[in-house]
């Protein structure tokens, strides 16, 4: 995409597999390694996202200091690796637990039930069609997220997809 040519992010490249081919950038530290891969459509929609809060959501961005959205998005990757430590829990991730419900079931069921509402996603694999998402992590706030679908009154038809461990659950 346009938006994200001149954004220092990596490299864009196709993949391939037996069932799928998708683009994807690369997402280097300072060293020159690469810490992690993004589809390119998703990328596209946390610089949306990420843009959309700089203009409308003065109060995050005022508490968050946001950096770039290159450093910022580097930052996300870290959050969401296996065995970082979740928000302000003594939890760390389980990459086994981080999966989305697919596009094409939770469409299905955002039709016919009027969900409009994610709670227990990333930016990472929120549905783009939700009108509100929660993260666990405080600085998601900066693509778009609400943050802490725990802590906040449950009002309206909501899709929920916790991380499979007892205290979630």
């Amino acid at each position: 995409p346009a938006a994200l040519a001149s954004s220092g992010l990596g490299d864009v490249y196709k993949s391939q597999g037996t069932t799928f081919a998708y683009e994807a950038a690369c997402i280097y530290n300072l060293k020159g390694q690469c810490v992690g891969q993004l589809q390119v459509d998703r990328l596209q929609l946390l610089y949306d996202r990420y843009q959309h809060t700089q203009i409308h959501r003065p109060h995050a961005v005022a508490q968050l200091s946001p950096a770039p959205f290159e450093e910022e998005v580097y930052k996300l990757i870290l959050r969401y690796k296996q065995g970082s430590k979740i928000g302000n829990t003594n939890r760390v991730v389980d990459m086994k637990n981080h999966w989305a419900t697919p596009t094409s079931v939770l469409e299905v069921v955002c039709n016919h039930l009027n969900l409009n509402k994610e709670r227990f996603a990333s930016p990472l694999n929120f549905h783009r069609g939700m009108q509100q998402y929660w993260s666990c992590h405080e600085r998601d706030q900066l693509f778009g997220a609400e943050w802490d679908a725990f802590s906040c009154q449950w009002k309206g038809n909501s899709e929920c997809n916790p991380e499979y461990e007892h205290q979630d659950m």
